[in-house]
């Protein structure tokens, strides 16, 4: 029986606007939720507005249909942004939530292929960055972490949900493998549930940084600190205004399960095998837990936050 695309569409984004759009699973409650999309819910969505003036990416305002309203960077962070915040920490892990007890520092570490005391938490030194315009890498997630609290941001994570403290999103599910919560990535990916790629339901070659150039340490596939050319975003405001969601590196996502940040989520990038040959993945395809611990050539990060309270707006 022959199906068309458009009725595969229609299915598609009927499996995804439950999971962007609805409630997250009871486990995923979280006591804080904001009201109207705000952390202290007394300003209206239409009066909140991005910060301006942080380091890093621009922020992008994004409101859902529910009214939830959250603020996302352009793009990943670079390395040029991560070595000035490296240049100001000087070392000084103080201030990390409890759960990032463990995180002794912040540089990227690296290791020689005939280091016999390399370990898989670590990137091979071939993997050091060739372009200080180049996505991120080699972070951990408390490195994530806190670049974007450093930033005056905060990692992206749930949809609608904060941290407590402005710390580390814990599930209370312990389990192997809890949950996914609808998350602000999964929203501006698809569009609002609309689409599985960032730019539109069908792959398209070259749109997108391809996964497989952090691999080979290509720096012009890599550079991703200028957007003006790339076609790796949404046709439709305010998506048409988020960058790399697809392809590029996977992005460190602030929820974690058990008690401590050792397993927390990941998103983006990666490659999926289909019938024409290896692509970029889709929005919902490359997403799970990971070991928190890890740095790897694959993964980096981008930083969201809260939107505030504009000139003139109800407080």
């Amino acid at each position: 029986m022959h199906v068309s695309r458009s009725a595969l569409s229609r299915a598609r984004r009927a499996l995804l606007l439950p999971l962007l759009l609805g409630a997250a699973p009871a486990c995923q409650k979280d006591p804080d939720l904001r009201p109207e999309g705000t952390a202290g819910g007394a300003s209206r969505p239409e009066d909140l507005v991005c910060p301006t003036g942080l380091p890093g990416a621009d922020l992008v305002r994004v409101q859902t249909e529910d009214g939830v309203v959250f603020c996302m960077d352009q793009r990943e962070v670079t390395w040029a942004e991560y070595d000035a915040f490296l240049a100001e920490k000087r070392g000084d892990t103080s201030g990390q939530p409890a759960e990032c007890s463990w995180n002794a520092g912040y540089e990227p570490e690296y290791y020689v292929m005939n280091d016999i005391n390399r370990t898989s938490t670590k990137c091979e030194e071939h993997f050091r960055p060739v372009s200080k315009d180049a996505a991120a890498n080699c972070l951990d997630f408390c490195d994530a972490l806190a670049f974007c609290a450093w930033a005056g941001k905060r990692l992206c994570g749930p949809l609608g949900q904060e941290a407590p403290d402005g710390g580390v999103f814990l599930s209370v599910d312990a389990g192997f493998d809890p949950p996914i919560p609808p998350t602000e990535f999964a929203y501006a990916c698809t569009q609002g549930g609309t689409t599985a790629f960032p730019y539109g339901d069908a792959y398209s070659a070259g749109r997108c940084v391809y996964a497989g150039a952090l691999i080979h340490a290509d720096a012009a596939a890599e550079e991703i600190a200028d957007s003006s050319t790339s076609r790796c975003q949404g046709s439709a405001e305010p998506f048409d205004r988020v960058y790399n969601l697809g392809g590029g590196v996977t992005e460190w996502q602030n929820h974690c399960r058990g008690t401590r940040s050792e397993t927390c989520l990941t998103v983006g990038g990666g490659v999926a095998l289909a019938s024409s040959g290896w692509t970029s993945s889709s929005c919902g395809e490359d997403q799970g837990y990971t070991s928190g611990t890890t740095k790897s050539p694959a993964i980096g990060a981008r930083c969201c936050a809260d939107a505030e309270p504009g000139r003139g707006a109800a407080r």
